[in-house]
């Protein structure tokens, strides 16, 4: 083509489609014409940085394994399909033959995410501009679930792509250039027979197909704390993790984090009234899929913890008393508990005491006047009383309201199951806005000992989880807005 004939806007095309060959952002625009979404920022990022073995942890060590633990509807698995095809390119361009293995709970799961691959790899005109050498080699396989591009070596018995079910058979290909888990739970089978055989598959056959530095992507959606993702956290070091819960900070007309939209190839996103609507009527679902939130296995909801020496008093905004009440003072009934919360100027929340009694209900206002009065010497500030209205909550509040000058609101939770609302306020520990004393106690000690072992105390010894769980949802509601879109955990890049 002569010279003069290079307009502008075939300079800034090929531009497009060389950018496309290093920048997996650039790729997704310029070959799939997929404009990135904010919450897909972070995985699009993340994944650059594997290919280019770049992610890190805390003490620069590489990290070869990245863990996207996302809503259903969120786009996770078109943007890593996007990945594979890109990275397919990649390696055929720098002169290797690449061996891929897609993954999922079912052969006919993972053949589909083959086959759209394939689809890119044999259809897209633009792909074939941004990658020229990758050729389809279908005398030597082009089936969906195994598929060939011209190789270098020919003597390679892998496919480029291989796809298989965890359910199905062993597999019996190696995957050197990436590794891709997508939804390794059936949805229908999570007993816990069920998710002993995935961790048992993952750690016996997905772990031994690839080798030490072998880029490994796991897709899921939180279904249980027990979960695959659930005990690779708990049990396994070196990964990349992207926590993505869907935020609920709207304003009013506002749309949800990923507006329900279509175009030729499907539908896609899911609308704030459909969010709204599980968050209503289904809400264990909504918070353990759609706020990545499930609660605890064997408890550990809660087992992230800051500490802090006392406030001074210029730093105290205000004081609240957070009473969980019973009804009598029986051997077996529950505790009257309090635990007393320090609000800091800097929106944290400091535990300056926790207490718990049974007794009848006259002893119980002794106790409350009390303890306020203790707390408005010690911090300068009258503190607010919060009572559940349950139990003997209204009662305690009209005759404290009748008798004493004291600060009294009643709380009325709508929905009274304690390890929903319990889990939709953890987070708000493991982000370190919750403090506690760092001089160790008595009553600290008790205290975090309830909180480890919720919700498998629930109804036993949990009156300071109900009384934490009540001062939380007052001062910040069930998600403190707004909350970051993506929490990454122990790595970086």
């Amino acid at each position: 083509m002569p010279v003069e004939s290079i307009t502008p806007e075939l300079r800034e095309e090929a531009r497009r489609l060389v950018r496309s060959q290093t920048y997996f952002k650039d790729y997704i625009r310029a070959v799939h014409g997929w404009e990135i979404r904010p919450h897909q920022e972070s995985w699009v990022a993340a994944l650059q940085a594997l290919a280019y073995g770049r992610l890190r942890d805390a003490n620069d060590n590489p990290l070869h394994r990245v863990l996207i633990l996302a809503p259903p509807a969120s786009g996770k698995t078109s943007i890593v399909l996007q990945f594979a095809s890109w990275l397919i390119g990649r390696e055929v361009k720098a002169g290797r033959d690449p061996q891929v293995g897609m993954l999922s709970y079912a052969e006919d799961v993972a053949r589909e995410r083959s086959v759209a691959i394939r689809n890119v790899v044999e259809f897209n005109e633009t792909y074939r501009k941004v990658f020229m050498d990758v050729k389809p080699a279908k005398a030597d396989g082009w089936s969906e679930g195994s598929w060939y591009i011209a190789r270098r070596d020919r003597g390679t018995a892998s496919p480029t792509l291989r796809s298989a079910g965890l359910e199905g058979a062993i597999l019996s290909y190696r995957f050197p250039t990436l590794i891709v888990v997508d939804d390794p739970h059936n949805p229908r089978q999570l007993g816990p027979g069920d998710k002993d055989a995935v961790w048992e598959t993952w750690n016996s056959v997905v772990k031994t197909r690839g080798v030490e530095t072998t880029p490994t992507v796991l897709l899921m959606t939180r279904w249980a704390g027990d979960d695959l993702a659930g005990r690779i956290i708990d049990q396994e070091s070196g990964w990349y993790v992207i926590d993505s819960p869907v935020p609920m900070d709207w304003g009013e007309g506002d749309e949800s984090y990923w507006p329900l939209e279509s175009d030729e190839l499907g539908t896609y996103g899911i609308s704030k009234e459909a969010l709204l609507d599980i968050k209503i009527k289904r809400n264990t679902t909504f918070l353990t899929q759609y706020q990545c939130r499930p609660p605890g296995a064997s408890g550990g909801m809660f087992q992230w913890w800051s500490f802090a020496p006392d406030p001074e008093p210029a730093d105290v905004k205000a004081v609240y008393h957070s009473w969980d009440t019973a009804y009598t003072a029986g051997r077996h009934s529950s505790y009257q508990a309090l635990t007393e919360w320090v609000a800091l100027r800097d929106g944290k929340i400091y535990l300056a005491g926790a207490f718990k009694v049974r007794c009848e209900f006259p002893i119980l206002l002794e106790h409350i006047q009390r303890l306020a009065g203790e707390a408005q010497e010690r911090w300068g500030v009258r503190p607010v009383i919060l009572v559940e209205a349950k139990a003997s909550g209204p009662a305690v509040v009209q005759m404290l309201r009748m008798h004493t000058p004291l600060n009294i609101t009643d709380v009325t939770i709508k929905n009274e199951d304690l390890v929903p609302r319990a889990a939709a306020v953890s987070q708000w520990f493991q982000s370190g806005r919750v403090l506690l004393p760092e001089a160790s106690s008595v009553w600290r000690t008790d205290y975090m000992k309830q909180m480890r072992e919720f919700p498998y105390n629930r109804g036993r010894d949990d009156d300071w989880v109900a009384s934490t769980v009540l001062t939380l949802e007052y001062l910040y509601g069930h998600y403190i807005g707004p909350p970051p879109n993506v929490r990454v955990r122990w790595g970086r890049w």
